[in-house]
């Protein structure tokens, strides 16, 4: 059995899943927050979420390397690609918010 909040790996940047609202965080490139809340992407920008319409955390999810051909076999699966995004917990989250628009 699962419990509410799963951790995806044991180090201390792990995945927090809220049961309430399915909602994973992300830290990309230690520079911007995304989450996945009920199977759809979003981006933190200009102090309000907003969709991820070019699937910029499913991208780095599955390591999709835009600078390959679209044939190429390097193209989906790039390591480096990702290295660029790691899951936070949603406190990392409120943290990273809160550092950007200088609240306490």
């Amino acid at each position: 059995m699962t419990d509410a909040n799963t951790n995806s790996n044991t180090n201390t940047n792990t995945t927090t899943t809220n049961a309430e609202a399915n909602t994973t965080y992300y830290l990309i490139l230690n520079r911007q927050l995304g989450k996945e809340e009920d199977g759809k992407y979003y981006l933190y920008t200009n102090g309000s979420w907003v969709p991820d319409t070019k699937s910029t955390i499913l991208g780095r999810l599955m390591g999709f390397d835009p600078s390959e051909p679209a044939d190429s076999p390097y193209a989906m699966g790039n390591m480096d690609i990702m290295d660029t995004i790691e899951p936070i917990t949603e406190q990392q989250a409120i943290e990273f918010i809160n550092n950007r628009s200088g609240t306490p």
